[in-house]
């Protein structure tokens, strides 16, 4: 895969609280533009994510959802 993803996000910072972003985003640097893809279920924060290169699919595990651990993948 030749995009790069951004993936969901959650503000830390207590003024910015309930500003939580579950959007996912791909970039296409062949045609520099960004495109919406399927968004996560629920927002979180300092999670990991895996392209699989044979697939479209993207795997978002792990993370924060206001400070509840979360095993999701």
């Amino acid at each position: 895969m030749d995009h790069i993803y951004a993936v969901g996000g959650e503000s830390e910072v207590e003024e910015e609280a309930g500003e939580d972003e579950s959007a996912c985003e791909r970039y296409d640097p062949v045609t520099d533009t960004w495109r919406s893809v399927c968004p996560l279920p629920l927002a979180r924060s300092q999670h990991a994510g895996c392209a699989l290169p044979s697939s479209s699919c993207l795997l978002i595990s792990g993370g924060l959802h206001c400070d509840q651990v979360l095993s999701s993948v």
